[in-house]
Formats: structure tokens, sequence, C-alpha cells
């Protein structure tokens, strides 16, 4: 599925973001974080953390755009053992994966 206004293309096996592939088997993390300057809050973006310990931000959009969450939805979609959402238990998880 193409999202090409950001720029992002969901294939079968990868999330394909600007000059990056990213295999959904290779994802163990994906969350949205805001992004503030001086306290206002100007967009969110979208992080796929992987195996090897690599941080993508696939997403930027502005805060009241939700095509963010259906991108996150789908690539979710596509391996179920991803950890969603940024909380202490995911970081912890993240810190101490080991392959």
């Amino acid at each position: 599925m193409p999202y090409k206004k950001w720029n992002i293309y969901l294939t079968k096996k990868y999330v394909v973001s600007g000059m990056q592939a990213i295999k959904y088997e290779d994802i163990i993390w994906i969350y949205i974080v805001a992004v503030t300057k001086y306290g206002a809050n100007i967009g969110k973006n979208l992080i796929i953390k992987t195996k090897d310990k690599k941080e993508y931000t696939i997403a930027s959009v502005k805060p009241n755009n939700e095509i963010i969450s259906n991108i996150l939805d789908s690539i979710k979609s596509r391996n179920t053992n991803i950890k969603v959402g940024y909380n202490d238990e995911n970081v912890h998880f993240f810190e101490n994966y080991r392959e």
C-alpha cells in the first residue's frame, strides 16, 4: 500500500521509506512520538526500531493527521510480534533485546 505523499510504501515484506527498506520481520518496536517546539505540539513522528538496534523515523506529519496511525496499524498487521507504543515495558524490552 503506498502512502505517496509521505514517500512510504508497504510491500509484502518491506517498509520502504525514502531510500530505506526495512523488513517487517526485523522490526521489534514501533511508536508515535509528539514533536514539540517551544512547548507547542507541531507534529508527530513514526519511529521504527529494529533487531539490530537501529532507529528509523519513517513518517512526520502535522499533529492532527491520523494517517500515521493507519501506517502503524498496517505495519503491525504484517508482524504481530512488534511491540507498539512508547512505555517503560517496551523501552526495557528494546534495551535488553538479544537476537
